[in-house]
């Protein structure tokens, strides 16, 4: 009976590690798409200089959380996103709008299906 116990009490310490661990990344994304909803807008207002701003900003946020990024998601994911970040920024000081505008796309779409992930659904399970 003892063994049972043991075993309920690591089968919920993991279930709690787990929904920690999709609760951080999930706070994480979702500021992270602000940042670059913030972008988006700036640039197709054509405020270049906001935008890069929110650029920086955002790319400033992500970097900070990679640590703890960095240990909850695949390292390619998280990857992809630095690199568009850093395209996202230096679209934004050149003044591209078009490339602003698709690269911000793709990064949001990137941390959307980051947030899906993390989820615990049958698809991301098996």
């Amino acid at each position: 009976m003892k063994r049972l116990w043991i075993a309920l009490s690591t089968l919920l310490f993991l279930f709690a590690l787990c929904a920690a661990g999709k609760a951080a990344v999930t706070v994480r994304v979702d500021a992270m798409l602000e940042h670059l909803a913030r972008t988006q807008t700036a640039a197709a207002q054509g405020d270049f200089g906001d935008a890069s701003n929110a650029a920086k900003e955002a790319e400033d946020y992500w970097l900070q959380n990679g640590v703890l990024l960095g240990s909850l998601l695949r390292h390619d994911e998280a990857d992809g996103v630095t690199a568009q970040l850093a395209e996202l920024r230096a679209y934004a000081e050149t003044g591209d709008r078009d490339e602003l505008l698709a690269v911000c796309a793709a990064a949001m779409r990137q941390l959307e299906h980051i947030r899906e992930m993390e989820s615990p659904l049958v698809q991301n399970v098996l």
